[in-house]
């Protein structure tokens, strides 16, 4: 990063100097004349980053531009380059392509930055709106390319298709919620927080902090009752999961079998069910009995 913007400087400098010696110096400030470039550039961004989309659609073909720039500006937070990859090769061309994502990326990795999660997103706002503008217009297009990220996660996050979610990795866990809530609905997102396995393995594999964001989304009203006194179990248990996020099933389990709530009952006997054999040293091992009393 420091490299990048000490190369940034340098350029607008050089450009700085000689557009002052070519109109005989100006009584603006260095910094003044800097931030009047970088406006200039940015009300500029939009018509041309749409002439870089004309020009890469022509040497890409357009279906493979428009479905790439499309599933990176669906994602909620970003999307592996392995799972772009994955859609792309599974989506519906209706031309045969005449280029890969490979040879694209390379001319695209400077307007979808990776970082340093690995996740590629589109974060300058201007570049989002021009994208938005191109391929994002119709609703029914959008809507039916959101449920194919949403049938590819729920595989990846259940790949046995039981409703264990024995996915053994975060990432479609963490992408599946958002997806359920923007195709389905909150009910759906809420019937999915409501799933213990579900919350097991998501607690395992992404922590008790990032499980806790699925919740906030989640509107208020006896609907929802439910889901809310989940979170608020979740939150007084959070010291515990936070160093074994494992037995999450145990203490909602344990917690919420007096609570009533409609759906409480039934939601703790599939909790109970979802226990694993380890209990917190607390517990003596004693799970289903402290489920029990």
């Amino acid at each position: 990063i420091t490299k990048d913007l000490k190369e940034v400087s340098q350029t607008l400098t050089t450009v700085l100097i000689t557009q002052s010696a070519s109109s005989g110096g100006s009584e603006m400030s260095f910094d003044q004349k800097m931030l009047s470039m970088s406006k200039d550039i940015l009300s500029k961004l939009p018509e041309l980053f749409d002439f870089v989309l004309t020009k890469l659609e022509g040497d890409h073909g357009e279906e493979l531009v428009r479905a790439t720039m499309t599933y990176i500006a669906l994602s909620n937070d970003g999307i592996m380059e392995g799972e772009l990859v994955e859609l792309l090769e599974s989506h519906p061309y209706t031309k045969p392509r005449v280029s890969t994502f490979a040879r694209l990326y390379l001319s695209i990795r400077l307007y979808v930055t990776a970082g340093g999660s690995g996740l590629l997103r589109i974060v300058h706002a201007p570049i989002r709106a021009v994208i938005a503008k191109r391929y994002l217009s119709d609703g029914a297009v959008v809507q039916a390319l959101q449920q194919r990220m949403l049938q590819y996660y729920t595989v990846k996050a259940d790949p046995q298709r039981d409703g264990t979610y024995q996915a053994g990795a975060a990432r479609p866990l963490v992408a599946l919620p958002y997806f359920e809530r923007v195709c389905k609905g909150d009910a759906a997102l809420a019937a999915l927080l409501a799933t213990p396995a579900f919350l097991k393995e998501k607690a395992r594999f992404c922590g008790i902090k990032t499980l806790m964001k699925d919740f906030r989304v989640v509107p208020r009203g006896e609907a929802f009752a439910l889901t809310h006194a989940i979170a608020r179990t979740l939150i007084l248990a959070s010291v515990q999961l936070s160093m074994e996020p494992q037995t999450i099933c145990y203490h909602l389990a344990s917690r919420m079998y007096a609570l009533e709530v409609a759906g409480a009952a039934a939601f703790v006997q599939r909790c109970r069910r979802a226990c694993d054999e380890y209990a917190p040293l607390t517990t003596g091992g004693a799970v289903t009995l402290t489920a029990d009393i």
